[in-house]
């Protein structure tokens, strides 16, 4: 999940493509399992915003 957020968010710069990419992991600890545990692009920006 990491990986995956950190090179779509890239072009946007490093620092939003890093921020991004670590909300995106700690969100992602919170569903049980491998299979669907990516979160959205709008979860994402939503925790963002709250950090």
């Amino acid at each position: 999940v990491f990986a995956g957020v950190l090179a779509t968010s890239w072009p946007t710069g490093r620092e939003h493509a890093l921020r991004r990419a670590c909300t995106a992991g700690a969100l992602a600890t919170l569903v049980p399992g491998a299979g669907d545990c990516a979160p959205s692009a709008e979860a994402i920006d939503e925790a963002t915003l709250q950090g």
